[in-house]
């Protein structure tokens, strides 16, 4: 009874002040809203969500800075800091190389080009992040160390070009114009998994000697 009467009540007050209920009752909902959101990002930022299962005790490293004295300079990952540093680290249980994700120019045979995003990384990526594999393997670390054009692609992409994920392995693909036999297959991941994510990965030594000088070298697993 006391329940109904107090509702009653708060009917009347808020029709005798329409603009400061909607004033109250619109920043509530705001204040609500706005935490909802918040905590949100703040979930999906480092919550353990597929592939990147690790998130906790991963580290990621850009750039390195060198000093002397007063001085110093700033430099990019490379092989000597791989070798003497990531190798022999007793902290660093595993890493893994990786360039920034970038746009690929696919051209299926008989379809329309079109471009998807990818990633240069050698094969330890894919046990940093934990990628399911529909169909195929990984490329391995003979055809890392050989420079072979040799890409795993998202289950999307692969019934985007074939209608079967589980038929593209095997399949030769013009990845960039060139080229690229297909090994694998993995369930996609998420956008919002940036370090991680891509619908073609490819090793780095495509790019270059031995692929180091990288702009995203992820480690610590």
């Amino acid at each position: 009874m006391q329940l109904r009467t107090s509702l009653k009540q708060v009917w009347i007050d808020a029709k005798s002040a329409p603009a400061y209920t909607a004033l109250y009752i619109g920043g509530v909902a705001f204040a609500v809203a706005f935490t909802m959101v918040t905590a949100l990002i703040f979930y999906v930022h480092i919550a353990p969500i597929y592939p990147e299962y690790k998130r906790a005790n991963t580290s990621y490293l850009n750039q390195v800075r060198v000093f002397w004295g007063d001085h110093g300079f700033g430099s990019g990952i490379g092989k000597a800091f791989v070798e003497d540093f990531l190798e022999k680290s007793e902290n660093c249980e595993a890493y893994t190389l990786s360039d920034m994700t970038r746009t690929a120019d696919i051209q299926p045979v008989g379809g329309d080009y079109f471009q998807t995003s990818a990633k240069y990384t050698d094969p330890a990526f894919f046990k940093a992040y934990a990628y399911e594999f529909v169909a195929g393997k990984p490329f391995d670390q003979a055809d890392y160390d050989s420079g072979l054009r040799r890409a795993v692609v998202s289950d999307k992409l692969a019934k985007k070009l074939y209608g079967d994920p589980a038929v593209a392995v095997g399949k030769e693909l013009p990845i960039d114009f060139a080229p690229t036999k297909i090994v694998g297959v993995v369930r996609e991941g998420s956008t919002i998994c940036f370090d991680s994510y891509a619908q073609v990965f490819l090793p780095l030594t495509l790019k270059g000697s031995q692929g180091y000088g990288m702009n995203d070298v992820p480690f610590g697993h």
